[in-house]
């Protein structure tokens, strides 16, 4: 990119110069006032054969310098290398585009994997709290209410409970529970 622009960029100076160029042969050739124009055009040395023409040859070779097929050429050059810039930065940028995609790809992919790891962690736990929590007390309260011996299962907490004194009473029945 940057070698195309380099050369639309030294092609376009030329270019100027040949402006430059034709723009003192009409200063030449018009008898202006040279007060009011610029010192670079002024500053540029015509060639002896420009010297040399007449006023309106120097209008005519003016013109010529700027609408010839040389002219159009150099234009034409100019605008073939800004499009390949052009061409080039835009692959470049597509490129670009394309590996900042497959990385947010692969990003989202492992934020989805992260989030369905994070789910079946958050099921794991609850399957542990039921199994080993919520079923045994379930399955106390029922034999409490049954007054059937309460057998120490499930977590140190609920062992303890079942192993409670006798000489608690039911609160229901007022009888006493079986440990």
């Amino acid at each position: 990119a940057l070698e195309s622009l380099n050369m639309a960029l030294n092609l376009s100076n030329q270019l100027v110069e040949v402006e430059n160029y034709a723009m003192r042969l009409v200063v030449e050739a018009g008898g202006y006032d040279k007060t009011r124009i610029p010192d670079m055009i002024l500053e540029i040395p015509l060639e002896q054969e420009d010297m040399d023409l007449k006023p309106q040859e120097m209008k005519e070779k003016a013109q010529k310098l700027v609408f010839d097929n040389n002219y159009m050429h150099y234009k034409d050059r100019i605008r073939e290398n800004v499009n390949l810039c052009t061409q080039s930065l835009i692959n470049g940028s597509s490129q670009e585009l394309e590996r900042a995609s497959a990385q947010l790809a692969m990003l989202v992919n492992i934020q989805t994997a992260m989030t369905i790891l994070f789910m079946l962690i958050v099921l794991a736990i609850v399957i542990v709290i039921t199994e080993m929590i919520r079923k045994p007390l379930s399955k106390m309260v029922l034999k409490m209410q049954t007054q059937e011996i309460i057998p120490p299962t499930g977590v140190e907490e609920l062992r303890f409970a079942s192993h409670a004194p006798t000489t608690r009473s039911c609160r229901r029945t007022g009888r006493p529970m079986r440990g």
